[in-house]
């Protein structure tokens, strides 16, 4: 296949440059998209370096075309938000395989190329996995909303302590198995969530346990400090009202001309939390200054090693789930003998586990 360039493709898809500028309009566009979605640029340039320009398929000039009108549709404004709530979750998916396609175009292959999917997966609230669900079958669709890796807008003040890979391997467990039964599934989530739980409290443990007992005691007492510090910003009203706005524009919820008050906003928040540290944090615990807002360069991940241990992690608790309701069979449930698995599921869904 003919390699283009992006200027070359600017030209195919819009016919001309900026007329107040010479910016490239569809290099902009989709740089705007891929920060928006979790997709590195670096991947369609020539040997995925930063010196080197992009090089993109004439056969794809189509489909750039159709992501820059994708892009400006009330959806694509909604995604350049970095609004991934269900109803732009068909967006969503155009973009992701859209990018895909693009990178797959360049070379990369394999598990690189499901690397990239899953961080884009993971930026966009696993939306597009959760509304394939939701397509199939309601029958998980308020436990999705509500239930399930908290906290959500129902449940804002529990932790479940889900990670990324957690909630990609569930809700690929959900897809292939879309007819399974809800309180099933809701037994086999409650038992993965505490496992969650109990592995991040006993990595906690083991930490401490490996200190000697002078770094230990500077550790806690930088906990302490940590935690006095985070109190006083809490208490400090211009913090308070900076961080909510931060979050509203950042989380999807302001309009598109919003986002340029983002590092604005970002650049008060370490001022304010400069100010804030000073008198509870010693300058080696916190650092002072603005935030490089640099776009981060690419860097080794863990992912695959992550998806293994939440695969594991689920693996042994559908087990543990399906022993547990073997054991309900012989041994009915009763008040007297309720195990702290099966309140911590009567708290969550208001019904018995078994």
């Amino acid at each position: 296949m003919k390699k283009i360039d992006m200027n070359y493709a600017n030209y195919k898809v819009y016919g001309k440059k900026s007329q107040s500028s010479n910016k490239n309009l569809l290099s902009d566009l989709l740089n705007e998209i891929a920060e928006a979605i979790n997709f590195n640029m670096l991947y369609l340039r020539e040997d995925f370096s930063e010196a080197k320009g992009y090089l993109i398929d004439e056969e794809d000039i189509e489909l750039l075309a159709e992501m820059a009108e994708k892009a400006k549709s009330s959806g694509g404004k909604r995604i350049r938000c970095k609004d991934f709530s269900l109803a732009y979750a068909d967006t969503v998916s155009f973009f992701i395989d859209a990018f895909l396609t693009l990178a797959k175009h360049n070379g990369i292959t394999g598990d690189e190329l499901f690397k990239i999917k899953y961080r884009m997966l993971s930026k966009t609230d696993f939306v597009t996995m959760i509304n394939e669900i939701n397509t199939k079958t309601e029958v998980f669709s308020e436990d999705l909303e509500r239930h399930y890796f908290l906290p959500t807008d129902f449940e804002p003040d529990e932790d479940d302590q889900m990670t990324s890979s957690d909630k990609y391997v569930f809700l690929n467990l959900l897809q292939e198995n879309i007819g399974a039964d809800k309180k099933a599934v809701r037994g086999i989530y409650i038992t993965f969530k505490e496992d969650r739980q109990n592995k991040e409290n006993q990595k906690m443990v083991d930490f401490l346990h490996s200190m000697n007992p002078d770094d230990k005691l500077e550790y806690l007492e930088k906990v302490k400090h940590q935690a006095l510090f985070e109190h006083k910003l809490q208490q400090d009203e211009e913090y308070a009202e900076t961080l909510s706005e931060f979050a509203r524009i950042e989380c999807g919820g302001g309009k598109l001309q919003e986002r340029k008050q983002i590092i604005p906003l970002a650049k008060k928040l370490a001022n304010i939390m400069d100010r804030n540290a000073d008198g509870y944090m010693s300058t080696e615990e916190y650092a002072y200054g603005e935030p490089d807002f640099k776009k981060p360069r690419p860097v080794d991940d863990t992912i695959m090693e992550d998806l293994d241990e939440s695969r594991n992690l689920l693996d042994k608790s559908i087990q543990f789930y399906a022993s547990m309701r073997a054991y309900r069979k012989n041994h009915p449930f009763t008040e007297d003998d309720e195990t702290m698995l099966e309140y911590f599921y009567r708290m969550r869904f208001d019904e018995n586990m078994f």
